[in-house]
């Protein structure tokens, strides 16, 4: 939608902000479009606590990080980490026994390997043998027990980003595949990225990023944020949840990566306790329209431009295009556009439903 439309409108109602405000901030990139181009602060707002920490690793700065000796300082720390680790011996001896092409034995046999030592670190039990093999689980645990003091949250997101380039599941972490024919290829693929070097890569990556103004990564609800920090004069972006199953089931192996801390685990999903998973209105088929109403309420006490984002059509948590914008309506003046979009359908996997949906996604941008 960024080239769509939304880029433009962006780029016109920011240069009369005082702060630009994504409360349903997600990987960011509608922030950091932002924080990159436009001289405003950017705040980015989000339950999970993987998406601050991508956002704060390019918005606490207004240039690129050249400091990058200790890049290599802490790839050196965790390789010594792994040298010395008691589970380097049943990876290495879970290595050797692979065959060219990965076989349902081979993933059977890394399930048993990560379950055997309840000591390890916060990935090897949780996720070792299902999203991540063996060695890369071995690799996780090493560089969050060995992450650096400087520029912490840098290399904590890039270690986000490499591990979900590595994880074993279709686009998000609902589901690891399972060891069938036809998916074993597909695991095959993904156990085969190196977790330490994908780290470098993405530290080279977010390491180029930085703010115009340096902002701030919130990690709390979106309504929250309005009730206590919305000011007169911010821009505020709205993409808020469309799926009626909570966000928190699609990310939770990057959420126990970013908080650091040991969870148990349950299902064919690997899922920590639902207490223990942030859970949003806006994703609850109940509550999603007052959830959305009170959010215009909030907005509407300020003098504030928002611009909303939605599919057109009727949306699993029971929000649709016509909805929202009937409920926006009520608070503010409205534009409207509409453009072509393409969603995913979070869990659907073309047999039982489709993985991708094809929409109108409507772009409103809302004026007292």
């Amino acid at each position: 939608m960024l080239m769509c439309g939304l880029g433009e409108i962006l780029a016109h109602e920011a240069c009369h902000a005082t702060r630009f405000v994504d409360l349903f901030s997600g990987s960011g990139m509608v922030s950091y479009y932002v924080a990159s181009r436009f001289a405003v602060p950017v705040h980015t707002v989000d339950l999970q606590r993987f998406s601050s920490i991508l956002s704060s690793s390019y918005l606490c700065r207004t240039n690129p990080l050249e400091d990058k000796d200790f890049l290599d300082e802490w790839l050196g720390n965790a390789q010594r980490y792994i040298d010395r680790s008691p589970l380097r011996v049943a990876v290495t001896e879970w290595l050797s026994g692979l065959s060219a092409r990965l076989r349902k034995m081979d993933v059977l046999a890394a399930r048993r390997v990560c379950s055997q030592v309840e000591s390890a670190g916060v990935v090897w039990n949780a996720y070792g043998g299902h999203y991540l093999s063996p060695l890369q689980a071995m690799q996780t645990d090493a560089l969050l027990a060995t992450l650096p003091v400087h520029y912490r949250n840098e290399c904590l997101a890039s270690l986000i980003m490499a591990v979900s380039k590595a994880v074993a599941s279709p686009g998000h972490t609902a589901q690891p595949f399972q060891p069938t024919r036809t998916s074993l290829p597909y695991i095959d693929v993904a156990w085969s990225v190196d977790v330490m070097r994908n780290t470098a890569d993405s530290f080279g990556e977010i390491s180029r990023r930085h703010a115009q103004v340096v902002g701030e990564a919130w990690c709390c609800g979106a309504q929250d944020f309005v009730d206590r920090n919305l000011e007169d004069g911010d821009l505020v972006f709205i993409d808020p949840p469309y799926s009626g199953v909570q966000y928190s089931r699609f990310y939770h192996v990057l959420e126990t990566i970013a908080n650091q801390k040991r969870v148990n685990v349950f299902g064919k999903g690997r899922y920590p306790p639902i207490t223990e998973r942030p859970q949003s209105a806006f994703s609850n088929k109940g509550t999603s329209v007052d959830a959305f109403e009170l959010l215009m309420k909030g907005l509407a006490t300020k003098r504030i431009t928002a611009i909303v984002t939605f599919p057109k059509s009727l949306c699993s948590n029971g929000l649709s295009g016509e909805v929202v914008k009937e409920l926006t309506s009520a608070y503010f003046n409205v534009k409207e556009l509409v453009v072509d979009s393409t969603f995913s359908t979070l869990g659907g996997n073309n047999d039982i439903r489709d993985a991708r949906k094809y929409t109108n996604e409507l772009i409103l941008v809302l004026k007292k």
